[in-house]
């Protein structure tokens, strides 16, 4: 593999890696609310079967982890009681994946993102191995200039103060905000270009709304395949 690729499967393992203890803190809230049977405490557990789908490489795993944030959403304890053992056992099966799964040969990269000196892309999204893996998509295999974030405030900040981005990449929902409400800033702001939302789910799954003109350029569904992230990026900024 070449360096690029070795960098980009060893993020995919260590996200990987993390699945089982994802699987265990979902029981845990689980486990806690009867409890703490609370709008907030219902709203955590979704978060969380949310960022396990947005991890989830296999279509195993995202149908359980979309059977579980929907259970969450809709108060159904017997339904997520259901498929916790599936999903820990579908978690410790994909964590085992990469060191078992034959090295593929490597696919023609697609052809560079148009660039110039001044293409930028800003990339937020608070989990770290998401982030650095689309960063570093972005950044080899696009060749754009990369900003990143991990949090509301250094987002609205990057927004605000460090340039126009031709590409704003923007994860679905974050502690304290949502990539809708990042949208909003980046369009009050101005001068930027194309804002994509990054999500494991769809818009009418959350319930999310906004009206014409005011919302992103385009809505991904994550896990995505750095080639294919390239190959849309490039459509994207063509467009």
């Amino acid at each position: 593999m070449s360096s690029l690729e070795e960098k980009l499967a060893a993020v995919r393992a260590r996200a990987r890696a993390k699945l089982p203890a994802r699987a265990a803190a979902i029981r845990d809230a689980l486990d806690a609310l009867p409890q703490n049977d609370t709008p907030e405490a219902r709203d955590a557990l979704r978060r969380l079967a949310h960022k396990l789908r947005g991890i989830a490489e296999t279509p195993r795993l995202r149908a359980i982890a979309e059977k579980l944030e929907l259970g969450a959403s809709e108060g159904s304890v017997d339904t997520l009681r259901s498929c916790l053992d599936e999903l820990d056992e579908a978690a410790r099966a994909e964590a085992g994946t990469e060191a078992q799964a034959p090295v593929a040969a490597a696919a023609p990269a697609p052809p560079a993102v148009p660039s110039s000196s001044r293409t930028r892309a800003l990339v937020v999204d608070d989990e770290e191995s998401i982030l650095r893996l689309t960063c570093l998509t972005l950044e080899r295999l696009g060749g754009l200039e990369v900003v990143s974030a991990q949090d509301e405030q250094s987002a609205v900040h990057a927004l605000r103060e460090d340039g126009a981005f031709d590409l704003v990449l923007l994860d679905a929902m974050m502690p304290n905000t949502t990539g809708l409400a990042l949208c909003q800033v980046a369009r009050e702001v101005g001068g930027h270009g194309r804002v994509v939302i990054l999500s494991a789910a769809t818009p009418e799954q959350l319930g999310w709304s906004w009206p014409e003109g005011e919302g992103p350029d385009a809505w991904w569904q994550k896990p995505m395949p750095a080639k294919t992230m390239v190959a849309r990026v490039r459509e994207l900024l063509a467009g």
